[in-house]
């Protein structure tokens, strides 16, 4: 299944935990604050990272989450490296970053309301 765009990637699904585990960069808290604020959506999450055997080198460090709900569905990528958040779901794609946002926890999980709400 091609995920994120990258038809050569191969992405390995990972727990919550895991990813609580692996992950300590750039908006590392943002699950739980979507968790808290949209719980029913955080339930429908499957989260995913890059398998490092993969020879493309990029996403190696970024969070992947995919939600999947009859016709909603929608992906969020969090990259530590660029210290950003992407939100893609059907003709949406929005991007946001610590150098060019002023909150990017809110602007993100507004772009997943509109989303739930089309």
């Amino acid at each position: 299944m091609e995920l994120y765009g990258c038809s050569q990637c191969v992405f390995d699904e990972e727990t919550y935990e895991e990813f609580e585990e692996r992950y300590t960069g750039f908006l590392s808290d943002f699950y739980l604050q979507l968790k808290q604020e949209l719980p029913e959506s955080f339930l429908k999450l499957t989260f995913h990272k890059k398998r490092r055997e993969d020879s493309m080198t990029f996403y190696e460090s970024d969070s992947f989450a995919c939600y999947e709900n009859g016709s909603k569905s929608f992906v969020i990528q969090i990259d530590p490296e660029c210290e950003s958040i992407i939100v893609i779901g059907h003709n949406l794609h929005h991007e946001w970053g610590r150098l060019w946002s002023k909150d990017p926890y809110t602007d993100a999980l507004q772009s997943i309301r509109i989303i739930l709400n089309q």
